[in-house]
C-alpha cells in the first residue's frame, strides 16, 4: 500500500494528483529502470551498510541500479481529505526496493509517497498461496505446539 498525504516531516501537495495521472504515471516504470536504493537499505557503501552510515547519522549516497519491474498494476485508489492510498501489485527483479518505487512515483507525480504495508506474494518459484503456517509445520514435523510466551505486569 502506497500513500501519498501530509507528514509531519514534509507536506506533499495531492490536489493536483488525479486518478488518471496515477495510472499513466505508474506506467512509465514498467521495463528497465534505474533506481537508487533508499539510505536505509543493506547496500554496500565503502565497505559498510548503508543503513549503519543512515542510523549514524552520516550523509548517505548510493549509485542507482538497473531493474526490471514486470508488472506495476493498482487496484484501488482511495481518496481522503489531504491523502490519497494506493493498493498495487509489483513483479518485479531482483535488488528492487519498492519503498524507493513508492518514492519515485510520487516524484513522478509532483508530489510525494511512502509505503504503509508491504506483502511479498512470491520469492522465486515459491508462492505465499502455497505456504504453510509454523504451526503447520510443526505439526507435520512432529514437533509440540510452540508455547507462547506471556508477560504480565
Amino acid at each position: 500500500m502506497l500513500r501519498f498525504r501530509k507528514t509531519e516531516d514534509a507536506t506533499y501537495p495531492v490536489a493536483h494528483i488525479s486518478d488518471q495521472s496515477i495510472l499513466k504515471a505508474v506506467q512509465t516504470f514498467v521495463g528497465s529502470i534505474n533506481q537508487v536504493p533508499p539510505s536505509f537499505s543493506a547496500a554496500w557503501v565503502d565497505g559498510k551498510r548503508a543503513y549503519d552510515l543512515a542510523r549514524a547519522g552520516q550523509e548517505v549516497e548510493l549509485r542507482s541500479r538497473t531493474i526490471t519491474i514486470d508488472e506495476f498494476s493498482v487496484s484501488n485508489i482511495q481518496r481522503m481529505d489531504d491523502r490519497i492510498t494506493l493498493e498495487f501489485k509489483v513483479r518485479c527483479s531482483k535488488g528492487t526496493y519498492i519503498r524507493s518505487l513508492a518514492r519515485d512515483l510520487g516524484l513522478a507525480l509532483g508530489s510525494g509517497a511512502y509505503l504503509t504495508s508491504l506483502c511479498r506474494t512470491a520469492i522465486g518459484p515459491y508462492c505465499l498461496e502455497d505456504s504453510i503456517s509454523p504451526d503447520q509445520f510443526r505439526e507435520m514435523m512432529g514437533v509440540p505446539p510452540a508455547r507462547r510466551k506471556v508477560e504480565l505486569n
